[in-house]
């Protein structure tokens, strides 16, 4: 016994006093040594597990696919009713600028006509002074029984008429430099083609419009059409920003313009509700006599005897 103490003292001291060994190491009995495995189910039962799973993970899948199409297509609707009422104003801000433009390609169409129109009576009474002159001159010289230079000579009149002539001539020429200085004609010109410019732009927004009311009626309003037609109305508004609307218009025609168009938008207005008024009066007046025509008590017997 003592020599079996020994021997357990010494190992023990082998254990903690080992150099080798950073810790002491504790062996297990084979006889308590215990491993618990699970049974192993059988082939068709974990076929029949993994095909469970995976149509639960299918059908989650699914679920969450359908969700996802569904808040796609709201997402593409709002998107393309957003992007509607951005044509909407756009359309509203070209209808604006179209009749101010309209106003101004007016004026200016006025002013250089009434300056045309001044510079051809100018000319033409000049021409019809200086026909006047020498006709007077011809027959006060050629007629013998003449009794004009006892009035008013020659020299008085051809003073006279020559003042008046360089008068019109002045008055010709300076409405002459103005309408060049102005420079109406070339004026005319640009509001012209950027009237057209933005008309045409009206029209095209007006088909884009046209195009994103199909695609949502027809439910084909994809990702890649709404970023097409997007992308196309995008072009439209750089393009459109890129014209100098405003480069003949002075802020105080814009005011004046504006007057003018709610002026006409009342004047209309106005118009419209008066046909609409008269229009009812009729059809209440039309809706009375018949009433009086169906009315049995209107309806007069006639005895014959």
């Amino acid at each position: 016994m003592e020599e079996e103490n020994k021997e357990v003292d010494n190992n023990k001291e082998e254990m903690i006093n080992s150099p080798d060994e950073e810790s002491p190491k504790i062996e297990a009995k084979k006889e308590d040594i215990f491993i618990d495995i699970p049974m192993r189910t059988s082939s068709n039962e974990y076929v029949n597990e993994y095909v469970n799973v995976n149509e639960n993970e299918n059908i989650r899948a699914d679920l969450v696919n359908i969700k996802m199409d569904n808040n796609q297509i709201e997402t593409n609707e709002e998107k393309a009713d957003k992007l509607l009422e951005l044509v909407k104003e756009n359309k509203k801000k070209i209808t604006n600028n179209l009749y101010i433009i309209s106003c101004k390609y007016d004026n200016i169409y006025y002013r250089y006509n009434s300056i045309s129109l001044s510079l051809l009576i100018i000319s033409t009474i000049i021409t019809f002074i200086e026909a006047i002159r020498l006709t007077l001159i011809n027959y006060d010289t050629q007629f013998n029984g003449s009794q004009i230079s006892k009035y008013i000579s020659q020299d008085t009149i051809s003073l006279i008429i020559n003042c008046f002539s360089l008068s019109l001539s002045t008055i010709l020429t300076i409405l002459s430099s103005i309408a060049r200085f102005k420079n109406y004609k070339e004026n005319m010109d640009k509001l012209k083609v950027i009237h057209d410019t933005l008309f045409n732009y009206k029209n095209l927004y007006d088909r884009e419009k046209d195009l994103i009311h199909y695609y949502k009626i027809n439910k084909e309003l994809n990702n890649e059409i709404f970023k097409k037609i997007q992308d196309t109305i995008e072009d439209y508004n750089k393009e459109i920003k890129s014209i100098n609307i405003f480069e003949n218009i002075r802020n105080t025609d814009i005011i004046k313009f504006n007057n003018i168009k709610v002026n006409h938008d009342l004047r209309l207005h106005q118009l419209a509700s008066k046909r609409e008024i008269e229009l009812l009066r009729i059809n209440k007046s039309m809706e009375k006599k018949k009433d009086d025509i169906n009315n049995p008590k209107n309806i007069k017997c006639l005895g014959f005897n």
